[in-house]
């Protein structure tokens, strides 16, 4: 059975507006202080009732900040930064009259201000379980987030404001090294990989039930992908450098087949025919390729572009194109799926990880990890946040970038392109911005706060 915990939304409200006609509540004694995250720091401005405040900062974590502030329960606050749009926070009111009064810090959750002239706002940030790894939108108002050092699978409901964990049963939950999830919609599955059991775990869906387990005989499980032509679910293995090729009705491994290098990301070209997929490494270096196999042999009939650290791959059919994230390399590759050639290459920042087409096509969405601690490794904070990158499509460039976490992971859009899903895989924080101008089921300026 899978464990399952809901946690209540917390009342915590964003509204943007660059103006505010509020003020704080009356003359009362003494405010009460406020706990809350902000982004970026320094440089951030508080006001209240056209008065500063000045907030207390309790920790700094590169370009965030943990601080207080004192304000009137019902306050507005404006938030602003130079160079950035301004936010207005409406604290929550007063307890209701026998309902006790508040005592110590209230925590309010995340602020992070845009930059000027940016379409996207933060909409929500909720807290995950340890290294949350990728993000997948399992339908327009919920998103599953494996956890990489956890026992299972957060699942948020954006609307709602609650979260719940699923997990395969033991063994496995304990074992931890959940990594990425596939919804098959005409199945009505979600799809967990595990590379701690090199196994993928089946779940229901809407109702999110455990259903079976699938054993790889590969070494590091990784990435799922599947063909609706062929009705198969392929599962990418890292050490053991194979692809395991998955029946899902018998739900059985039919076949592994070794691809000569670790392979990451998978994409299916529409039809059957043919599959892209990212190689990672060769004998411990950044010699990986893009290849092309052919589905109905599983040989490689090509290989394509530079040598490189490719992660991700996306297909584009409608422009006949295919996408690539390089981490070695700090770009993402455009391929010609007609011709099977580089077109170009889109400078973004360091370590691209996973990237995503929007719904209308127009951009592809890129997170980038930024640089590892270069004292301690990937798994440690390093000395700059990563960023989402926004790349235009018609004129493959950078149209504009916000700052994340540390270390922004999993990426993913939702399926009406309103909103922005991305994990900072070492802050334990899930992010969703909403793309202004699009429709979505959160309403306008409402944010949930985290947990």
């Amino acid at each position: 059975m899978a464990n399952a915990r809901v946690r209540p939304r917390t009342p915590f409200f964003l509204l943007t507006v660059g103006v505010c006609a509020c003020s704080t509540l009356g003359a009362q004694a003494p405010a009460p202080p406020w706990g809350l995250s902000l982004q970026p720091w320094p440089g951030l401005r508080i006001d209240a009732g056209g008065e500063e405040l000045k907030p207390a900062l309790r920790s700094r974590d590169n370009s965030l900040a943990r601080a207080a502030i004192g304000a009137a329960p019902g306050s507005a606050l404006l938030i602003s930064a130079e160079g950035y749009a301004p936010r207005v926070v409406v604290l929550p009111g007063a307890p209701s009259e026998g309902g006790g009064s508040v005592v110590g810090e209230r925590e309010l959750g995340l602020v992070a201000l845009s930059p000027a002239g940016s379409e996207y706002r933060l909409a929500a940030a909720f807290r995950t379980g340890t290294q949350p790894k990728a993000a997948a939108f399992i339908d327009r108002r919920r998103v599953a987030v494996p956890l990489l050092d956890g026992p299972g699978v957060d699942v948020f409901d954006l609307e709602a404001g609650t979260s719940r964990r699923i997990a395969p049963p033991e063994p496995y939950a304990r074992l931890g090294g959940f990594v990425e999830c596939l919804v098959i919609s005409e199945r009505a599955e979600l799809w967990v990989s595990q590379m701690t059991a090199a196994a993928a775990h089946v779940f229901s869906l809407p109702d999110l039930a455990y259903k079976a387990t699938v054993r790889s005989g590969g070494t590091w499980s990784k990435v799922l992908a599947w063909d609706p032509a062929s009705r198969r679910v392929y599962l990418s293995n890292w050490v053991s450098e194979d692809l395991s090729v998955i029946d899902p009705e018998r739900m059985i491994e039919e076949r592994r087949v070794k691809v000569g290098a670790v392979p990451r990301g998978m994409a299916l070209w529409p039809g059957g025919a043919f599959m892209y997929l990212a190689q990672y490494e060769i004998a411990g270096a950044p010699r990986g390729r893009l290849l092309k196999l052919d589905l109905a042999t599983m040989a490689i009939v090509a290989s394509i572009g530079p040598e490189g650290s490719k992660r991700h791959v996306v297909a584009d059919p409608e422009r006949g194109r295919v996408y690539v994230s390089d981490m070695a390399r700090d770009l993402v590759e455009i391929y010609d799926a007609r011709q099977d050639r580089l077109l170009a290459d889109v400078k973004v920042g360091g370590k691209p990880n996973t990237i995503a087409l929007s719904s209308d096509g127009r951009l592809l969405y890129v997170s980038c990890r930024g640089p590892n601690n270069p004292d301690r490794g990937y798994l440690y904070k390093g000395y700059e946040m990563g960023r989402i990158y926004v790349v235009d499509l018609e004129t493959l460039s950078v149209v504009e970038w916000w700052e994340g976490g540390n270390q922004p992971t999993g990426l993913a859009v939702s399926p009406d392109g309103a909103l922005i899903a991305s994990t900072d895989f070492l802050d334990a924080r899930l992010r969703v911005h909403r793309r202004l101008g699009h429709g979505t089921r959160i309403p306008l300026g409402e944010a949930l706060a985290e947990f």
